[in-house]
């Protein structure tokens, strides 16, 4: 079996571009995808991936909606729906 080699910046552009079409269709419907994260803590890394799917989001006219809880959060006050409405 031979080694494929995956050029990183080709393969993400297919795929967005691909989702950008069914992301369209949705939006033709009035149907408008959102992203929901919650991340918890200061993982630096965890909020460098969740901002680049914020950013993507934003660019693709969907909605996206980030919540930071503390490291030493160990319950919610409200159910995590709640914050969205």
């Amino acid at each position: 079996m031979s080694t494929k080699i995956l050029k990183g910046i080709p393969v993400s552009k297919n795929i967005k571009l691909s989702l950008k079409e069914r992301i369209n269709k949705l939006l033709d419907v009035k149907v408008v995808p959102t992203l929901a994260a919650v991340l918890v803590g200061d993982d630096a890394a965890s909020r460098i991936y969740v901002n680049s799917k914020h950013k993507t989001f934003i660019k693709n006219n969907c909605n996206s909606i980030v919540h930071q809880l503390e490291k030493s959060i160990s319950q919610l006050s409200e159910p995590i729906w709640a914050w969205w409405g």
